[in-house]
């Protein structure tokens, strides 16, 4: 949940790129590397596509979908029926579709 936070919070400050990071790192301890991801991920799905019961690495898996919602969706709503780990998803993800 607090990375959602987090990473809503990178994308709505407006300050230069440094700046934010920084005053990010100083508050949550967490690397620039972390912080970007988390960025990334809040950046990439939409509010009220995520999934409460799903962890942010499940989420994580979908982001190379963010130009298009409704895959997203329809992986998220996928591993939240079968109660995948994100590792699981990840392994649905990169089977071949026949």
């Amino acid at each position: 949940m607090i990375g959602w936070i987090i990473g809503d919070w990178l994308n709505a400050n407006p300050q230069p790129y440094g700046e934010t990071y920084d005053e990010a790192m100083k508050l949550t301890g967490l690397s620039q590397s972390r912080l970007e991801t988390l960025k990334l991920i809040t950046g990439s799905i939409k509010i009220h596509f995520r999934r409460q019961d799903l962890s942010l690495r499940h989420h994580e898996q979908i982001v190379k979908f963010r130009d298009n919602p409704e895959i997203q969706k329809y992986w998220l709503d996928k591993a939240e029926e079968n109660k995948w780990s994100a590792r699981e998803l990840g392994e649905d993800l990169a089977r071949p579709v026949d």
